[in-house]
């Protein structure tokens, strides 16, 4: 499987489960921003950057602190939250608040 379709079938994992929790949602497939996916919630937005988890001699490897740091600065309303999430496989998501 290349790169491009695991990436697009974990965002689209994170897509379905925002949308079963009542939001709409924008992916920006093949944009390379910052950001994966947008959920529009009635109270609130949600950023996601979403990954698929690697194991490597027993750690596991996600996201870099250089992409952390630009997630971090990234400025938005009140009312928006940012998000890692990191699929596991066979195990979910792991989702880390980016503040």
């Amino acid at each position: 499987m290349t790169n491009y379709k695991s990436g697009y079938n974990i965002e689209r994992k994170a897509i379905e489960e925002l949308r079963n929790s009542g939001y709409y949602t924008v992916r920006s497939g093949g944009s390379k921003g910052i950001w994966d996916i947008v959920g529009i919630g009635p109270e609130n937005f949600i950023l996601i950057q979403a990954k698929k988890m690697k194991v490597k001699k027993g750690s596991f490897i996600g996201v870099t602190k250089e992409e952390i740091d630009v997630l971090r600065k990234f400025k938005v309303p009140h009312n928006c939250k940012k998000y890692i999430w990191l699929w596991r496989n066979r195990e979910g998501w792991d989702k880390i608040r980016v503040e």
